[in-house]
């Protein structure tokens, strides 16, 4: 991904002639930027395998997909009590492959109810394995615990909010800022209509409150 500084890419593809890269990645936002992800490695690391969990852009970008993330996202309290134990069966799987694959590091994006329990089963057994986490968990809304868990277990931060790095920086939590996907995504501010454009193209009242909806990846 572009937004990936030098140093970045270079710790992520350091001392990897044939070796392998584990990725958790837990639904379909996050499977398309991690997709862009590793296309750039590959770029830099064409002998470089990636694998682990994702889904269909991910698998496009040349990874081994052994779980489709679609298979177990979920929203709200019912929905992730149902899949608990499947997520056990996944996470049990995942630590096997690592024994046998050994990859040279393990990449964590985002879903963090999963992949902050995986870092510290992972931690718990490997205790030198680097653990990047891309787009971190919410931290600064939410269960602001968690930043002990990161602490202990994962080896840097980077993260796609510039106030994300002083976050953890306060904390001696070693992050870099990346940069936010979407925003290579943007179009020119040349190339935006104005308000009463905007509004004339869309059959809208430009005086009236203009409300948008973005809804999010899952169906539900």
């Amino acid at each position: 991904m572009n937004s990936l500084g030098v140093k970045e890419k270079i710790v992520l593809t350091h001392g990897l002639p044939s070796a392998s890269l584990m990725v958790s990645v837990g639904d379909l936002s996050a499977d398309k930027h991690t997709s862009k992800l590793i296309n750039k490695l590959k770029s830099l690391q064409p002998n470089l395998h990636i694998w682990g969990l994702g889904s269909s852009a991910m698998r496009e970008a040349g990874a081994e997909i052994l779980y489709d993330c679609q298979e177990f996202s979920s929203i709200g309290i019912v929905g992730v009590l149902k899949i608990i134990p499947f997520l056990a069966q996944v996470r049990q799987t995942l630590m096997k492959e690592i024994e046998k694959r050994q990859p040279k590091a393990v990449l964590l994006v985002d879903y963090g109810g999963f992949n902050l329990i995986l870092a510290r089963t992972i931690r718990s057994r490997y205790k030198n394995l680097p653990i990047y986490y891309f787009i971190s968990p919410q931290v600064w809304g939410s269960r602001p615990w968690r930043m002990h868990t990161i602490a202990n277990t994962i080896t840097k931060m980077l993260v796609i909010f510039p106030f994300e790095e002083n976050l953890y920086a306060k904390k001696n939590i070693p992050v870099t800022f990346v940069g936010h996907p979407l925003t290579k995504n943007l179009p020119d501010s040349k190339d935006l209509l104005d308000r009463k454009q905007f509004a004339s193209k869309y059959n809208l009242d430009p005086v009236q409150p203009i409300i948008s909806i973005f809804p999010g990846s899952r169906k539900n």
